[in-house]
């Protein structure tokens, strides 16, 4: 048998198995999107899509196994600023509430350094105000009426998420998949 027969026979096993192993190896990013009813402290709701990004480790064969990168939200924020969507690279998102003008979220460090440095620990709040960019505030600097968490947290992690992709999510849905993981609010 000479090297050319080799290397057919070796391409066409090749390329027989190729099916079977598609479903068995993913990418190393995956995202995990859904829109989400969010219920703000006066009792407005509005819808926001959110889109999570993860990246599978250490060759990960899992569908939803990954580690949190970056999120993506987008909503209408009305008014001048209109529809608002911006990409966190490193950062969750668990916080968006309204007082006139000012739309207020809550971000933290997900995993790894962002490449651009929004909040601190000090100040780990973005206020979005009409003309202008993003700006740090304390947490202390919200206002009162605004108290709880309202976006959709990773429930425990990726795969916990994995059921809410491509959906529509009521409050009262959120409501019932937050019950198993432990409420917060200041």
């Amino acid at each position: 048998m000479n090297l050319q027969t080799i290397n057919r026979r070796t391409l066409l096993a090749l390329a027989g198995s190729a099916p079977l192993l598609g479903g068995c190896f993913y990418g190393q990013f995956f995202d995990i999107e859904w829109d989400e009813e969010v219920l703000l402290h006066d009792g407005r709701v509005i819808w926001v899509h959110i889109k999570r990004t993860f990246e599978r480790l250490g060759g990960v064969r899992s569908r939803w196994e990954g580690v949190h990168r970056d999120t993506e939200i987008s909503f209408d924020a009305g008014g001048k600023i209109g529809r608002f969507t911006r990409k966190f690279e490193r950062y969750a998102i668990d916080l968006l509430h309204n007082k006139g003008d000012f739309w207020y979220l809550g971000i933290w460090v997900s995993t790894g350094s962002p490449p651009v440095k929004l909040v601190t620990r000090e100040k780990s709040i973005l206020l979005l105000k009409p003309e202008a960019d993003l700006e740090a505030i304390a947490t202390a600097d919200l206002p009162p009426e605004i108290k709880t968490f309202n976006l959709m947290p990773l429930t425990p992690d990726s795969a916990g998420i994995a059921k809410f992709h491509n959906k529509r999510l009521s409050v009262a849905e959120k409501k019932f998949a937050l019950a198993a993981i432990p409420a917060r609010s200041w």
